[in-house]
């Protein structure tokens, strides 16, 4: 049997779908900080009058600029040398962003809820800008809703191995980007596909897909919900559904191979004879409705506003890419190197070059002439004094940066980074929301005129 060159088409795009989706795909969720999330709030409001909030919601154990200390001073001297103070310095850039409009505030994880009626009381009646970022959350279960409608379309399809495969890249997409309005648009597609499948291979399908109003509004939700998401979510968007209609090009091959049939069946009915919200059909767009109206409820009870003004607003996060050491915020092994400088300061010999992380301290004493070497007491800076260090740590106040640093662990960079544009801001949640909306409502009021007008048939 000869293979189609159409078909080359279609199974390229169709792999090279799959293959985006799971290179670009978006990580469902994503600590930024271990144990901490991070508050922040414009400087048009005072530090101590956050404070007094998140006291009032007993908000405990927050760690901000004003209740930072010294954890370690020298036993022998008080005095800081001028080349160790650079990190009591650059400390400070952890309490506020890269522009210095807002101050930041480090609570705990478990406090989040507390934090959130914070920000919406600051936003909604002090109308200030201010905003959490504690982690990337994106809902898995929105995937799990666009699944069960591509398993009932399966089954309820005629030509199920068809759909199986040509709608696969599509429901994927949903877990490669779990968003709720990424989930509605690969929802909306399915139904609408669905639909075409009924009528395609029939005389004039094409020209009733084309002017069918329930399919083209479907195919435009679901195209509009993926823009509004982003470029990239755009672009899958249009690769998934675009290897899914090709594939639609490839049915008489398909069926041919998976019916074993020699004979070319025509079906007499043209497309335009076909009601597509027949009682038989309608039932499948009530599967739509009802998924949809599902993802609402989940947006509405799950997702929060962000009241944040600042789109490019850069915080303090640990990156995955290189830094600049002038990029670079201090860690844990910053600190541990200004406490080694702290406390072996006294002891270390200013006018030599030797290494400087390996301190030899002689010990004397008296015999019956005069005063003799005895031995050395070395100072090593390495795993050991770090665990010294830890174990003090471990003893001071948990308000304390440096507490908050040590959880973090040794193997993080940390520089100013794009915010997480999750929750969303208020333009982004109403438009997320009336996008929702339409694809629950449209279908009722489409099933609703065909009711009212008479054409609601077997």
């Amino acid at each position: 049997m000869k293979f189609p060159k159409k078909n080359i088409i279609s199974i390229l795009l169709l792999s090279l779908s799959l293959l985006f989706i799971f290179i670009l795909q978006t990580i469902p969720t994503n600590q930024i900080w271990k144990a901490y999330g991070v508050l922040y709030v414009e400087k048009s409001v005072s530090e101590n009058e956050v404070l007094d909030l998140l006291a009032d919601e007993n908000c405990d154990d927050v760690i901000s600029l004003s209740n930072q200390y010294l954890p370690f001073v020298s036993n022998v001297i008080s005095y800081i040398p001028e080349d160790n103070s650079s990190y009591l310095e650059r400390k400070k850039m952890y309490f506020t962003d890269r522009d210095s409009k807002y101050n930041l505030f480090y609570f705990p994880s478990e406090k989040e809820k507390a934090v959130y009626r914070i920000v919406s009381k600051l936003g909604s009646e002090k109308k200030v800008s201010c905003g959490v970022n504690s982690r990337i959350r994106f809902p898995l279960l929105c995937f799990f809703v666009s699944l069960i409608v591509y398993i009932i379309f399966t089954v309820f399809c005629d030509k199920k191995f068809f759909f199986l495969v040509s709608q696969l890249p599509v429901v994927l997409l949903s877990f490669s980007q779990p968003f709720y309005i990424v989930s509605c648009s690969s929802i909306l597609f399915m139904t609408s596909y669905f639909l075409a499948m009924k009528i395609y291979n029939r005389k004039k399908n094409w020209n009733i897909i084309k002017k069918n109003p329930l399919i083209l509004v479907f195919l435009f939700l679901s195209l509009l919900a993926s823009l509004l998401i982003s470029f990239k979510v755009f672009l899958l968007s249009v690769l998934s559904f675009g290897s899914a209609v090709s594939f639609l090009f490839t049915y008489d091959w398909f069926e041919s191979v998976f019916t074993h049939s020699n004979f070319t069946y025509v079906k007499i009915i043209p497309a335009s004879r076909i009601n597509l919200l027949s009682r038989k059909n309608i039932k499948n767009v009530y599967v739509q409705t009802a998924a949809t109206f599902v993802l609402l409820v989940l947006f509405l009870i799950t997702q929060k506003i962000n009241s944040s003004k600042n789109e490019k607003l850069k915080l303090p996060m640990p990156s995955l890419q290189a830094v600049s050491s002038e990029n670079k915020l201090p860690d844990i092994d910053d600190f541990y190197e200004w406490v080694w400088n702290i406390t072996m300061y006294p002891y270390m010999n200013l006018n030599s070059n030797n290494n400087k992380y390996e301190i030899y301290y002689p010990r004397y004493k008296m015999n019956e002439n005069n005063t003799i070497e005895t031995y050395y007491d070395r100072y090593v800076y390495d795993s050991s004094f770090k665990n010294e260090v830890d174990k003090k740590l471990d003893l001071v106040d948990n308000t304390s940066l440096e507490y908050f640093l040590k959880k973090q662990g040794n193997n993080i960079t940390v520089s100013y980074t794009d915010s997480i544009k999750s929750p969303f801001t208020t333009r982004q949640y109403i438009v997320s929301l009336i996008l929702i909306l339409l694809s629950v409502f449209i279908p009722v009021v489409f099933i609703l005129c065909y009711k009212v007008i008479g054409k609601f048939r077997k």
